[in-house]
């Protein structure tokens, strides 16, 4: 994990991880217990960083409500999980 050197203001812009993964081209479908392993790794990255978490309500789910994350945590999980990283866009 990299070390993360910045100050959050509480205002980045932040999606869930379902979300996130609905904009990785060519990904296919990701089954629940992926997207779950994502979740609480983007949350203990979160978490050790001190960046900011914030809730979406989610409608006809078993769940009322998902986390979501600032670009900066759900690109460094997805960078390093097995499931996204190939669809992970290279930087220039």
């Amino acid at each position: 994990m990299t070390a993360l050197t910045r100050t959050y203001t509480g205002d980045e812009s932040q999606m869930t991880v379902a979300q996130a993964v609905q904009h990785l081209q060519g990904c296919p479908a990701l089954q629940l217990a992926e997207l779950s392993q994502l979740g609480r790794d983007c949350s203990r990255v979160a978490r050790i960083w001190g960046a900011p978490t914030g809730t979406v309500p989610v409608v006809g789910k078993r769940w009322s409500s998902e986390k979501s994350y600032t670009f900066d945590v759900l690109k460094e999980v997805f960078s390093r999980n097995p499931s996204t990283a190939a669809y992970m866009p290279k930087e220039q």
